[in-house]
């Protein structure tokens, strides 16, 4: 990754295409030199839309995902496997299986390739947020409403594996924490 090792990208930088079934805004791609067309990414974070009742996801057999609904709730279907997913809760499946899904939302998605290692968690409530340096890490913090429903992504901040980051009144939003344990940026 190029720039400081504490660089923020905002929503404005976020890459918008379309999918079969809504829109996504593509937020993070590593390498950055990659492109999601080509899946030649180990790791790629996006913000998605479902715009209908009932979609099939993406096959992508050379990746794992971890899929959060951020606002509405999102019946997966995982090779007849029915899942229920509420906002803010994360789901892990393998990109190679045939995936449907029942709910109109918008969603958060890290796909990370075979073979490499990756996590994402949620922090609500944190007065401030202070990231581990041993480990390249990204917070998404998205902003909710008064009755506390996905309003938007405020703002990306990514750091390098050795670099700290520290976010002070982050309790004014929820931060999605994601880890790219392998990566060398």
């Amino acid at each position: 990754m190029t720039g400081s090792a504490n660089r923020i990208i905002m929503p404005t930088d976020f890459k918008v295409s379309t999918w079969a079934h809504g829109t996504t805004q593509e937020i993070f791609i590593y390498p950055e030199k990659e492109n999601y067309k080509d899946r030649n990414f180990m790791y790629r974070v996006s913000s998605a839309t479902v715009d209908q009742d009932v979609s099939e996801f993406t096959a992508l057999p050379d990746y794992e995902r971890l899929l959060m609904p951020l606002d509405g709730n999102l019946v997966l279907d995982v090779e007849g496997h029915k899942t229920t997913i509420e906002p803010f809760e994360i789901i892990k499946f393998d990109g190679a299986k045939k995936v449907i899904s029942e709910g109109r939302v918008r969603d958060l998605n890290l796909m990370i390739r075979k073979g490499h290692q990756g996590r994402m968690e949620v922090m609500t409530d944190i007065l401030n947020i202070s990231l581990d340096p041993r480990e390249p890490q990204m917070v998404i913090l998205i902003e909710e409403d008064e009755e506390g429903r996905f309003k938007a992504i405020k703002e990306v901040r990514i750091k390098k594996k050795g670099e700290k980051l520290y976010i002070e009144n982050s309790h004014k939003f929820t931060a999605v924490i994601i880890t790219l344990c392998d990566a060398e940026y």
